[in-house]
């Protein structure tokens, strides 16, 4: 045991830009989430039942001055990540670990002292390769499934469907305000490969929170009757949460750190745990199921919910040119990186939650993920956030941009790069060139405001559209024919943009002007 232990805050700090490939999957450092809301409800339920489901004899249900143990949910819509967006929906029961249980209620104000945290009974996630990550790393149960996140005017919802039907429903009240400051860390404890496995994450927020009349007349937990969630019918979960709350952001980092330890037994264990085997055939996807289709018998604000889910699509684009560090102006940094072999590549993955919105939106705003590759900085470096429009208007009622921007950090530092390709009709056959031409510039932080260091052109090659053109997938369709329905709206926005920009007639026009 080291004599000193470095704060694991500290340490995460130091290791800030740092590269890790776990898995497969490529991590800067520290591991973390930002943008992303979260709900969580907190109900009573029998202590001692509660304790049958705990992983490991060393944990012990947390005990409520009435001596009942606590159920947590908490679903969180992570937005921005370093593996992308998903949706992890987290049923747990409050524990503490040790020899024996620890006194009623104190263990929630002295955490570290009885190592409080959770024992994650189910952790359902939208993604292949959260699941991936999440059990084969750090052992968290997770499987991929159907799940959604909906914030409503006064309710902020969560369901989970298993196989085609309802497995759990939450429904908490959403706040007034948002007012109480959090800066805190939490352990996760979970089974996997026969040992008791713990996480720790510590994030920073403010919240609301909502007590007493208010969740016995909004908040509701809905169970269906899959055989996977029974248990919580088993453990006498209270008919209202004493404590909701709604977190509308907060920036979370996973610790790269964990510990684990055998789970043991008086008798010989012959069952043979859950293994690795379950997570290494596992690829790397981001795609989502269909969401949940919720029980209008069930829930009666079950339709509004189903309704809100809208079609939406993704794809990506890989856009490469030269870049240099010592130029401002982007077609001389292009040329210049190119003497140097100086390269910036743009991997970008697009997402658009509303395909109808985003094609009634004069902004035409989607969300913009991925990594950068940048010759001097080196390969893979995640993104943090970012801004795509497509087919923004412009000053000039001739000329309209397709915008793409990425923040990202190297050597702990914030960077932003920012690219812009010009669709408008020049003399002679430019639309190809135009839509495929990016002129990007890199600045130092969070955003375009910050001093400008580089600058070049990245294009798309043919090979590169080619391949693009196969990465189109509608999301949140349920048929066939309604996912081809979606890419075909995207088209004909698409074409009718590049229509008004260069048809022929606007040609015509120019040539008897200059005549």
């Amino acid at each position: 045991m080291p004599l000193f232990k470095e704060n694991p805050r500290k340490r995460l700090k130091r290791l800030a830009g740092r590269h890790a490939r776990v898995d497969g999957i490529p991590y800067v450092l520290p591991i973390n989430s930002t943008n992303s809301p979260a709900l969580m409800s907190l109900y009573s339920c029998d202590a001692n039942k509660a304790k049958q489901l705990l992983v490991s004899d060393e944990l012990h249900p947390l005990r409520l001055p009435n001596g009942r143990g606590v159920l947590v949910l908490t679903i969180i819509d992570y937005r921005e990540t370093d593996i992308g967006k998903y949706i992890e929906y987290s049923i747990a029961i409050a524990c503490t670990k040790g020899k024996r249980a620890a006194p009623r209620l104190i263990p929630a104000m002295f955490m570290k002292t009885f190592k409080t945290g959770q024992c994650v009974i189910d952790l359902p996630v939208s993604t292949e390769i959260s699941v991936k990550g999440g059990r084969g790393i750090w052992g968290m149960p997770k499987h991929q499934q159907s799940l959604n996140f909906l914030i409503n005017e006064d309710t902020v919802s969560a369901q989970y469907d298993l196989d085609g039907e309802l497995a759990v429903k939450v429904v908490i009240p959403k706040p007034k305000r948002y007012w109480v400051p959090i800066n805190i860390g939490a352990i996760n404890y979970c089974g996997f490969r026969g040992m008791l496995m713990a996480s720790f994450i510590y994030f920073k927020t403010k919240l609301g929170f909502t007590l007493g009349r208010r969740n016995k007349k909004q908040a509701k937990l809905i169970v269906g009757n899959h055989p996977r969630v029974q248990w919580l019918k088993q453990i006498d979960v209270a008919d209202a949460p004493f404590v909701t709350a709604f977190l509308p952001t907060f920036e979370g980092n996973l610790d790269d750190h964990f510990e684990c330890w055998f789970i043991s037994k008086e008798n010989e264990i012959t069952e043979i745990p859950e293994g690795l085997e379950h997570t290494y055939p596992l690829g790397y996807g981001e795609e989502w199921p269909p969401p949940p289709v919720d029980n209008d018998a069930t829930d009666e604000t079950s339709r509004s919910d189903s309704q809100t889910v809208a079609a939406g699509l993704t794809f990506s684009e890989t856009m490469a040119g030269g870049f240099s560090l010592d130029e401002t102006d982007p077609q001389i940094g292009e040329k210049a990186g190119k003497a140097k072999g100086n390269v910036l590549a743009m991997h970008a993955s697009i997402s658009i939650d509303d395909i109808d919105a985003f094609v009634s939106d004069p902004e035409h705003c989607g969300k913009i993920s991925g990594t950068i590759d940048f010759t001097p900085f080196g390969k893979a470096l995640t993104t943090t956030h970012g801004q795509f429009n497509l087919f923004c208007p412009t000053d000039d009622p001739n000329c309209k941009y397709m915008v793409y921007e990425l923040g990202f950090k190297h050597n702990g530092k914030d960077y932003y790069v920012a690219g812009k390709k010009e669709v408008k009709d020049d003399a002679g056959f430019d639309l190809w060139s135009d839509t495929t031409t990016l002129y990007t510039k890199l600045y130092e932080g969070t955003d375009a405001t910050g001093k400008q260091i580089g600058a070049g052109v990245l294009s798309l090659g043919i090979t590169d559209l080619l391949s693009m053109l196969t990465t189109f997938k509608a999301t949140n369709c349920r048929t066939v024919a309604e996912s081809g329905q979606c890419i075909a709206k995207f088209g004909r926005f698409f074409l009718g943009e590049l229509w008004d920009n260069y048809q022929p007639s606007a040609n015509e026009e120019k040539e008897t002007h200059v005549a």
